[in-house]
């Protein structure tokens, strides 16, 4: 169903699809990702029409992160995250 936490050289991670919630006719997303900085799981969600980047702090550290999601032709969101320095 989603993708397993792994990491990809250049300090990217992807994440893993937690849990869904209905909202606004559509489900809301939610993401296990490791912080690419202090290495800790934190969960991010993604609302129906999300798609593209967009910029996102940790929860625990603060340290900002680029957040990438990609939707398929089936509906499958792919989520990626990368440190932005």
């Amino acid at each position: 169903m989603g993708r397993l936490l792994l990491r990809r050289p250049g300090g990217r991670f992807l994440g893993r699809l937690w849990r869904q919630v209905p909202r606004d006719g559509g489900f809301v997303e939610f993401f296990s990702v490791v912080c690419p900085f202090c290495l800790e799981t934190v969960e991010i969600d993604v609302d129906p029409q999300t798609e593209g980047s967009f910029v996102q702090d940790c929860s625990v550290c603060c340290h900002p992160w680029q957040v990438h999601v990609v939707r398929d032709q089936d509906g499958a969101v792919d989520v990626r995250i990368e440190s932005t320095d």
